[in-house]
């Protein structure tokens, strides 16, 4: 069952957990795209060439019809490849009939070109496209053995003698070479993009709550600095309330759990509907697209989860909290919608503190 477990892993998720291919697939997806682009600009402009020289070379001039179109392929690949930004579905696809495309060039040249020599290109195609790529090894594994048998079908069919019999063989040899050779390279290409992923991940995540931090809040916000905002672009400053008390009184240990306990509630009930951040020790920032009905909604929510929320050492949790959204701020930034939510957290702060008695010049950091 294991080594059963193993294979899977190998020819399904390059040797991932499949959470783990999950992460990573829309990275893999773009680095597909970017060399979908660069193969077919380098193949077109070889081609390109190629078609030139069939005006001047007598013994290539028969191919400059395959030239011909091969070159208009290679260009609409590239515009595939483009289009592939927005549309992500198209670029596997993409991938496949490049490499479809180099293939059947290469038969080309080995079946029509030169009948009575063994093959060179199809052979040198198939072993250096498909380590270009990032595809499933199952996937590829199998495209290169149909293309390789559909190419034995032709030699069976074309070639006699010596060149047949040696052919084969290559085909037989080259293919089974370049199956085992991308099967190795696109496990190691996903782990570095899991690597990558985890790098990264690890820069942009707080380490007590797991929650992303102020780096991937800066991130984020920096989507919103060009262009009009949407109308129901929200951010909410919330602050956990008497963390310096606690943290004297109960010690750091329950202070944390109080700083955790938030995370969570705020995870709850905001994460449905925006990024949550971790921006210092008792400050979060939430952020989404909702509109102010939602938020009031929310804001219920979140009230009633907090009161029911009850420490190890008999903490309780209350959060102060202020939104605002691009209508409340009609014409102006993301600086002026976060101050205004900034100034509605002061506002519920003060209130809360009042309430409770309390001088907020002994809980400064609190705050």
């Amino acid at each position: 069952m294991a080594i059963f477990d193993h294979i899977k892993k190998t020819f399904c998720y390059f040797g991932l957990e499949e959470r783990e291919y999950k992460l990573i697939q829309e990275r893999i997806v773009e680095d597909n795209r970017r060399k979908l682009r660069s193969a077919s600009l380098i193949l077109s402009f070889f081609l390109l060439v190629m078609l030139v020289f069939s005006f001047f070379v007598e013994d290539i001039a028969h191919a400059r019809n395959v030239y011909a179109i091969t070159t208009v392929l290679m260009i609409f690949q590239i515009i595939f490849a483009q289009v592939g930004k927005k549309h992500r579905e198209l670029v596997s696809p993409g991938v496949y009939l490049f490499m479809s495309v180099a293939f059947a060039f290469g038969m080309y040249q080995g079946l029509v070109t030169a009948p009575a020599e063994q093959a060179v290109s199809f052979m040198v195609l198939m072993v250096a496209v498909p380590v270009w790529f990032t595809m499933k090894p199952s996937y590829m594994i199998r495209f290169i053995y149909v293309h390789a048998l559909i190419y034995i079908g032709c030699v069976l069919y074309v070639k006699t003698g010596y060149v047949r019999t040696s052919d084969i063989v290559n085909t037989l040899v080259y293919s089974t070479s370049s199956a085992l050779i991308s099967a190795y390279y696109t496990v190691v290409k996903a782990k570095r993009f899991y690597a990558e992923y985890c790098t990264e991940r690890m820069g942009k995540t707080d380490t007590l709550t797991g929650m992303e931090n102020r780096h991937a809040y800066a991130e984020m916000a920096g989507k919103y600095e060009t262009g009009r905002l949407p109308d129901d672009l929200t951010v909410i400053y919330l602050d956990v309330n008497e963390l310096k008390h606690i943290n004297d009184t109960l010690g750091h240990h329950a202070g944390d759990e109080l700083i955790c306990g938030a995370a969570k509630c705020i995870e709850t009930v905001f994460g449905r509907v925006g990024g949550c951040y971790r921006t210092g020790g008792d400050e979060f920032i939430v952020m989404g697209e909702f509109s102010a009905e939602v938020r009031r909604e929310l804001f219920d929510q979140f009230d009633r989860i907090t009161e029911e929320w009850q420490g190890n050492w008999g903490q309780q949790l209350r959060v102060s909290y202020g939104g605002a959204s691009a209508r409340d701020v009609s014409g102006g930034d993301l600086i002026q919608i976060s101050k205004l939510a900034d100034s509605r957290l002061y506002d519920s702060k003060a209130l809360y503190y009042s309430t409770k008695g309390i001088d907020r010049r002994e809980h400064q950091k609190a705050y």
